[in-house]
């Protein structure tokens, strides 16, 4: 992963946080930032395509120095999830068992290199 220094103001769980986040790897502004989104699904079929929707409707709103790719991993839904996400071009892993939050995200974290890493969960919108 890149060498990045993450500066905390205040609690990250006040309203007015804010993170500074400097590249230590570099003195100039990239002409592209690549951001990967992970979303971490398990039986999410109320919310998933609420979520992807407005995912996707917003991307097309950024700025082109901004590249997003979105990842969606599935925990071994048994409801209707892998079938709603198999209607969006996303780069998707279905686990053939629950192997939890953060085996699932290590995962995606491990095997890609991005700038940045957002994580949501399926109820967003």
């Amino acid at each position: 992963m890149n060498n990045k220094n993450i500066t905390q103001k205040k609690d990250l769980f006040k309203k007015d946080s804010t993170i500074t986040i400097h590249n230590l790897n570099s003195s100039k502004v990239k002409e592209k930032i690549n951001i990967g989104v992970i979303v971490l699904t398990h039986n999410s079929q109320k919310h998933i395509k609420k979520c992807l929707d407005a995912l996707i409707l917003d991307t097309k709103k950024l700025n082109d120095t901004l590249y997003i790719t979105i990842h969606l991993v599935d925990n071994f839904s048994q409801d209707e999830t892998v079938n709603i996400t198999g209607r969006y071009q996303l780069k998707t892993r279905v686990n053939r068992e629950n192997i939890g939050f953060s085996k699932a995200i290590n995962f995606i974290l491990k095997s890609t290199d991005y700038d940045y890493y957002i994580l949501l969960n399926p109820d967003t919108e």
